[in-house]
């Protein structure tokens, strides 16, 4: 019986590897003989139901339906990722599932969606189209004189001006609180609209730097607005380029400040530092690596001792 051992466990090795064998062939047939509307569900269940709900309604991602995408544009969407959601490769969920998903989300959505996003003839997903056709918007812009600034040190970062917000919950402790007083109790009751600021559409969840007067204001898309907080003057506007079908999905929370320049921490992982006068790019630093590595930032970064530290997005990639 000893002796026999060895002889045993060979053959049982043998019997698991035809095992998955014949489970990988199962799997890959299963999805010609469910069809797609069934494999567009499973595909479905299994790579986008833990964000998007099992009716694909929403959950931790927004909801999918009523479903108004192309196939070739959820496959860009799927390929690229964006700032909650990470690129998704082959691997992952093939091209061909991508097209069953489509198709099961119209299915959610009722027969009317399905005809006016089909895509391109045939059916099939063809090559990922150009960003929809709008007026292209400038990099920069520039809308009136800012005042003289005074450049950011570590000392003020550590100890900010009652009047400056100079991190993103004001000091590098995170405590959250100001010193200014002329607010109080009793007189809260009173306060009135002075001005305000439509933000960019998309998630926000931002906090506004303010320094010498001027606030630095994260809108969703990668967009950053100089304003005068005095009376709400747009000063100057930096909108980082991106294929707009992302910009939506493109959250930015906040942003730092350190001597004369804000940065900003992109969908696309690059640091960028923009001139806190005129909002131009002075340098841009690539983190994440490749188009498709899959990382992002969703929040601003910190700034210590001179030092830029950004937390990525996309941690189950390593």
């Amino acid at each position: 019986m000893r002796r026999a051992q060895p002889l045993t466990a060979a053959l049982a090795v043998i019997v698991a590897a035809t095992a998955l064998a014949t489970a990988a062939a199962v799997g890959v047939g299963a999805r010609a003989e469910q069809g797609p509307a069934a494999a567009g569900e499973a595909a479905y269940s299994r790579a986008c139901a833990s964000c998007h709900g099992g009716d694909a309604t929403g959950s931790l991602g927004p909801s999918l339906v009523p479903f108004a995408q192309s196939d070739r544009d959820l496959l860009a969407i799927v390929r690229a990722g964006g700032s909650q959601m990470f690129a998704m490769s082959a691997r992952d969920i093939t091209d061909a599932e991508v097209l069953d998903v489509a198709r099961y989300l119209r299915t959610l959505s009722g027969a009317g969606a399905a005809a006016a996003v089909a895509g391109p003839p045939g059916g099939g997903l063809g090559s990922a189209p150009a960003a929809d056709a709008v007026a292209a918007r400038p990099e920069v812009v520039s809308a009136g004189p800012v005042p003289a600034l005074t450049d950011v040190t570590d000392a003020m970062l550590a100890n900010p001006d009652p009047a400056d917000w100079l991190n993103w919950r004001r000091t590098l402790d995170g405590w959250g609180y100001s010193p200014l007083n002329e607010i109080t109790p009793a007189n809260v009751g009173s306060l009135q609209l002075a001005w305000s600021w439509a933000l960019e559409p998309g998630a926000s969840q931002t906090t506004p730097l303010v320094h010498d007067g001027i606030m630095y204001l994260a809108n969703p898309g990668n967009v950053v607005d100089a304003l005068d907080a005095r009376n709400g003057q747009l000063l100057w506007e930096y909108r980082r380029p991106m294929d707009e079908r992302r910009r939506l999905s493109a959250q930015t929370r906040s942003l730092a400040i350190l001597h004369d320049v804000v940065v900003l921490a992109s969908a696309d992982a690059h640091l960028v530092a923009l001139d806190a006068r005129t909002g131009a790019v002075r340098w841009d630093t690539n983190v994440g690596g490749t188009a498709n590595s899959g990382f992002s930032f969703t929040s601003g970064p910190v700034v210590a001792d001179g030092v830029v530290v950004g937390g990525l997005t996309g941690c189950s990639k390593f």
